[in-house]
């Protein structure tokens, strides 16, 4: 439920951040959200990750290019949702905007990376606690609906007169118009989050390695197999007819089987009652040795490192944290960490919640060049780029009744790096619970999503959009409210469930 606790402070960031905007004066919208979006796409990211990774320079260096264009890629794209996402509450307001917009943002961000994976049927609908995850997916889409019903039912009880005094720029159909473009797009964030995974393990590798060598202690750090190599293991080990008939054999496939035996000990001896099995153990390592040996008879690097790695976790005082991490060079290299001499409990601990935050450099790298091409474009048009350094409006077409007028640019800038830096912490707190999620991590972008609904509806209310709404307009807004907060608890006990399955 850690996990479920970040999330809902990273929605509490992102419901918030536009709230400084709203005293913003006399600066245009795209000169505003430039100026913010230095601090929440360039200098927030970096700063950050800076403070709480070890060398974020030579993770990026690591990063091969591959990764290093979908993350960004997808960050791009997502930048396309990110810009007109400020036009969505333009238009709409920030109860019923962010509620359109996230709608479709959390079903395609939550669904499209499992299935893209071939992992949707495998932890989604196959196993107990997926169905509960899936189940929250589906109640938090319902808490959606009934905001944005709630929303649409406002808009029908308040006059142009009050729509334009709560919302100066409200317009309806514009509004949805925008909102499903940003939405869709929206969701790209968490394609290029999934496609920096690389990136994180280079991360907590280096993290690690380097916490020992600040301790005197000297821990090897290893690499991933190559997908040749992988692919050449499995193929043998598929003639063999090691994996069941119908599975997608995998590294992660091979590694669950090694680790079995060890998991379920480790359960027993917290006191876990293995139900429905009492052999359990006892065909796990049957299991076990039945793949070991059909390894040992396959000559390769590859093949002789799983063998070294099912021999070092049989005696290893530090399996718990192991058996959580989900790849074979980062539990190699927490391996040698331990064996080291260091303390790989403290140092895992210190390091496990950062290691998200060089992916979030590189994606809001993305975002930043497509909202700073389409901001300078709107300054050219505007003709309002001489707003970023100027005492005055000067423009004529700025000029109420023809009057030059003060622009408050420190009171401008402090309040836009407030809302940029606000923001950068939805992803901040994103990162960091995302570590908490499990093999469920991707529902964490249905949390998130119903966290931000939840809390810009709340900042909404007290902005005081909803004067004006009649009673079923506010029934709806609380009902669709209760069941955001109600779809966060179902996934966070489906991810729960997932934690224990292993004894069950």
């Amino acid at each position: 439920m850690l996990g479920v606790f970040f999330h809902w402070l990273g929605g509490l960031a992102s419901g918030s951040f536009y709230v400084p905007f709203r005293s913003v004066k006399r600066w245009s919208w795209e000169t505003s959200w430039l100026v913010a979006g230095v601090f929440s796409w360039i200098i927030a990211p970096w700063f950050f990750a800076l403070l709480n990774t070890t060398d974020t320079i030579t993770v990026l260096k690591e990063t091969p290019g591959n990764v290093w264009f979908y993350a960004y890629f997808f960050g791009v794209l997502w930048g396309f949702g990110g810009l007109t996402f400020g036009l969505t509450m333009r238009y709409l307001g920030m109860s019923l905007g962010m509620a359109v917009a996230l709608g479709y943002c959390t079903v395609f961000g939550t669904l499209i990376p499992p299935i893209f994976k071939g992992e949707f049927a495998s932890k989604l609908v196959e196993p107990m606690n997926g169905r509960w995850v899936l189940a929250g997916l589906f109640v938090c889409v319902i808490g959606i609906i009934v905001t944005a019903l709630a929303g649409r039912s406002k808009e029908s009880d308040m006059s142009e007169e009050q729509k334009r005094d709560t919302v100066k720029e409200f317009d309806f159909k514009k509004g949805i118009i925008v909102a499903t473009f940003s939405g869709i797009m929206s969701a790209c964030f968490a394609f290029g989050l999934s496609s920096g995974d690389k990136i994180r393990q280079i991360t907590y590798k280096v993290d690690i390695v380097n916490s020992a060598k600040a301790t005197g202690k000297t821990a090897v750090r290893t690499e991933e197999p190559s997908a040749k190599e992988t692919a050449a293991l499995l193929d043998s080990l598929t003639a063999a007819k090691i994996f069941p008939a119908g599975s997608k054999p995998s590294l992660t496939a091979l590694l669950d089987i090694l680790e079995e035996p060890y998991t379920l000990a480790t359960a027993a001896a917290k006191g876990a009652r293995i139900n429905r099995q009492p052999n359990k153990i006892h065909a796990a390592k049957t299991k076990t040795e039945i793949l070991l040996a059909t390894i040992r008879n396959t000559p390769s690097p590859l093949a002789s490192r799983l063998i070294d790695y099912s021999t070092t976790i049989a005696t290893s005082n530090s399996f718990g944290i192991i058996d959580d991490l989900p790849t074979l060079s980062e539990k190699e290299t927490a391996l040698h960490v331990a064996a080291s001499g260091a303390d790989l409990a403290a140092i895992h601990s210190k390091h496990s919640l950062w290691t998200g935050l060089p992916v979030l450099i590189v994606v809001l790298l993305g975002g930043f060049t497509t909202n700073f091409i389409w901001c300078l474009i709107l300054n050219i048009r505007n003709r309002t780029g001489y707003e970023y350094l100027a005492a005055t409006q000067r423009h004529p077409a700025h000029c109420k009744d023809g009057n030059s007028r003060p622009i408050p640019r420190v009171s401008n800038y402090l309040l836009a790096a407030l809302a940029g830096t606000t923001w950068y912490f939805q992803f901040f707190f994103y990162s960091m619970g995302e570590t908490q999620m499990g093999e469920y991590k991707f529902s964490s972008w249905t949390l998130h999503m119903a966290s931000i609904i939840i809390f810009s509806s709340i900042w909404g209310i007290a902005l005081r959009e909803w004067k004006g709404a009649g009673v079923k307009s506010k029934t709806l807004l609380f009902a669709g409210l209760a069941i955001l907060v109600l779809s966060t608890v179902i996934i966070g006990y489906g991810n729960m469930l997932a934690e224990t399955s292993s004894a069950h």
